[in-house]
């Protein structure tokens, strides 16, 4: 965040202080934006973050922590390293190989199904098309293919954002010590998909819940924790005009990350500078053109009027509509026609929330 900092401040030197200043940026970027509006708010007249990581790194890695763990029991064997990771292409080779195994069998993916819950996987990604329709919430086995799809692909991404952090940090930020299981699997989203996964294979969800709640405890390293903790978790302190735009199928960081951060905002009572915006398309900052555009007005309306003003799913839609077909695409690289999809939604919990109160 230094950086930008040093980079605004060269720009006011030389060209002069611009009227406005608007933080915005994508996944890590949005984790960078919210981050530079809290900690540095002269500087900013608002913030925008796309498909943002806004549960802060240590609910991040916590969230990541419990789908490796989980794998690593329930599939590998106890072959990985979890955390402290010194072996990168062999853990991500296991991994990858445990999850094709279990994959072949009605057992195998119940359980992959229970390691995505809790990491509440949306049984949705845009791995295999740019646009692909939701699946039903019942269709348990094509919700299963999706996360299966999900896990195969960020795996390696996972390990190696960790092994990365690992070094930045000094050590493991993250812990699942006093950290019930069956209770987190209780408030995912996949709750329903894992149960009937256990069911049609036989087995018993309860044994692997216990086998899971039995395993000795992961403890952060407490200089890791306090590097992560300041790089960055949010207190919900701000100070200007925010705009979150997140799809409701996002497999790299799930639309639950909007509901943390929207917690902590609310516990600061600052929710009236907070509006949040939701696209209902599966993956990864996979918006048209259009809808940045959209989302980025509706911020500088309010800068404008002091109000959030028509930013209700028909008018954005609209809105998005008139920018014409040229505007009407997805993000490069795929660039297929899409039509604009803002809907009302209401994420679920977080499941592993950390933040740092109001």
């Amino acid at each position: 965040m230094l950086d930008q900092i040093a980079v605004l401040d060269r720009f006011n030197a030389v060209v002069g202080h611009p009227a406005r200043t608007i933080a915005w940026g994508d996944s890590m970027g949005g984790l960078i934006s919210a981050g530079l509006i809290q900690r540095y708010p002269e500087h900013f007249s608002g913030a925008v973050t796309l498909s943002g990581i806004v549960a802060g790194i240590v609910g991040t890695f916590n969230e990541v922590l419990d789908r490796t763990f989980a794998l690593n029991m329930l599939l590998a064997s106890g072959q990985l390293e979890v955390v402290h990771i010194t072996h990168l292409k062999k853990d991500v080779k296991l991994a990858t190989k445990a999850l094709v195994e279990a994959q072949a069998t009605p057992q195998g993916r119940a359980r992959i199904d229970l390691v995505a819950a809790l990491m509440d996987l949306p049984g949705w990604n845009e791995l295999s098309a740019p646009n692909p329709p939701q699946p039903g919430p019942h269709d348990y086995l094509s919700r299963e293919k999706y996360n299966y799809s999900t896990l195969q692909f960020t795996t390696g991404f996972w390990y190696g954002a960790r092994e990365s952090y690992e070094s930045l940090a000094g050590g493991n930020p993250s812990w699942n010590t006093a950290v019930d299981y069956r209770r987190q699997l209780q408030r995912s989203v996949d709750f329903a998909d894992v149960k009937a996964l256990y069911e049609r294979a036989g087995i018993s969800l309860d044994a692997d819940l216990d086998m899971l709640n039995k395993q000795p405890g992961i403890e952060p390293d407490p200089p890791a924790l306090s590097y992560a903790i300041k790089n960055i978790v949010y207190n919900g302190r701000i100070t200007v005009p925010v705009l979150t735009l997140h799809t409701i199928g996002d497999e790299f960081a799930n639309v639950q990350h909007v509901q943390a951060y929207a917690a902590a905002v609310g516990e600061a009572r600052g929710s009236d500078l907070l509006r949040d915006l939701f696209v209902h398309r599966a993956g990864h900052v996979n918006f048209t053109s259009a809808e940045v555009i959209i989302g980025l007005e509706a911020l500088v309306r309010r800068l404008d009027t002091g109000a959030w003003r028509n930013i209700e799913p028909r008018q954005l839609n609209a809105a998005a509509l008139d920018l014409g077909p040229r505007f009407n695409r997805l993000l490069p690289p795929t660039r297929v026609s899409a039509s604009a999809a803002f809907i009302k939604y209401q994420p679920a919990p977080f499941p592993r929330p950390f933040d740092r109160g109001g």
